[in-house]
């Protein structure tokens, strides 16, 4: 692969790295580009790590949905038997 397919290819993660919040400065893409396979190893730790905070909401987010299903459910049912 050419050095001009690289930088193209790697403009193209690094704009949608940054859409998921991921910022990458031109320095460290110039140093994956250059093969520097510990900025890289770096670059891989902040995708999983922001990948397990997206997981971590996530579930937060579904447990917190589900225990206000509880309570309205709850709370219909004692509107319920109040109109009885």
């Amino acid at each position: 692969m050419t050095p001009a397919a690289k930088l193209y290819n790697w403009g193209v993660i690094t704009k949608t790295l940054e859409s998921i919040g991921i910022p990458v400065e031109e320095d460290v893409k110039n140093l994956i580009i250059s093969g520097d396979l510990q900025v890289v190893s770096e670059l891989l730790k902040q995708i999983m790590n922001a990948e397990n905070k997206l997981i971590s909401l996530t579930r937060a987010n579904k447990k917190q949905k589900e225990e206000q299903s509880k309570v309205l459910t709850k709370r219909n049912r004692q509107w319920s038997s109040r109109s009885r």
